[in-house]
């Protein structure tokens, strides 16, 4: 009968391993797509106004925007622009708002994978204190890890040595039609988020994931070997 226990906390720890590291990839997304300040900053590191033909007042407004509309506060992707006669712009064409409908909808199944990964997280705790084997959940979770920290790095060597076919396997697995495929010479959209912001969103999310590994790999420690720490003790 107590065969299950050593199992429940191997699973426990493993799905937590797994869940945690879900849930931070997540909302690493979430924030940087979200976050006018972040996007703001991005812009005026990767797509200055000599490139993107942006005035320095028109930045903000446009990363506010963005963030909005991938947050679902806004319907419409558009910023317009007043002329001197005081008629509007639009500065974005129809093509790039139907490719911002499409990475709007991916931002909603993002928030609904962090609710997920959330509960999951929550469930697998409740598994692995059920059990109550801490060495069993510390080996879960590094067999967790360990199956991340592979995948990473399959990924790593993949995009050190051939990042634009990384990037575009991508978009072909996300997308379903190749409205992601703009001209920087007409679409502001692509000018806005060259292929070097999304190096940086990249490496950024690498470095939240080896963030993550190493504090799984923390736990597992503090849960294998802190057992026997006081086991030892007992005469």
């Amino acid at each position: 009968m107590s065969a299950p226990k050593p199992v429940l906390a191997l699973v426990g720890g493993f799905a937590l391993a797994c869940a945690f590291t879900v849930l931070i990839l997540a909302s690493a997304l979430w924030l940087m797509g979200t976050s006018p300040g972040f996007l703001r900053w991005s812009f005026e590191r990767y797509a200055p106004p000599e490139t993107t033909g942006l005035t320095a007042d028109e930045v903000a407004p446009v990363a506010r925007m963005i963030a909005g509309y991938l947050r679902g506060d806004s319907e419409t992707f558009q910023y317009e622009r007043e002329l001197p006669d005081s008629t509007v712009f639009p500065l974005f064409h129809g093509y790039e708002q139907a490719h911002m409908a499409d990475c709007r909808a991916l931002y909603r199944l993002d928030h609904t994978v962090m609710l997920a990964a959330l509960i999951l997280l929550a469930v697998s705790a409740a598994a692995a204190l059920l059990a109550n084997d801490r060495r069993q959940t510390g080996r879960g979770v590094r067999a967790g890890v360990a199956l991340i920290v592979l995948l990473l790095a399959v990924l790593g060597v993949w995009g050190l040595f051939d990042f634009d076919n990384l990037f575009v396997t991508f978009h072909r697995l996300a997308f379903t039609n190749d409205l992601w495929l703009l001209n920087p010479k007409t679409d502001l959209l692509i000018r806005l988020m060259p292929l070097k912001f999304f190096v940086f969103c990249a490496a950024l999310l690498a470095a939240a994931l080896v963030s993550s590994q190493v504090l799984l790999l923390i736990l597992s420690h503090a849960l294998i070997h802190g057992k026997r720490k006081r086991s030892s003790t007992i005469p």
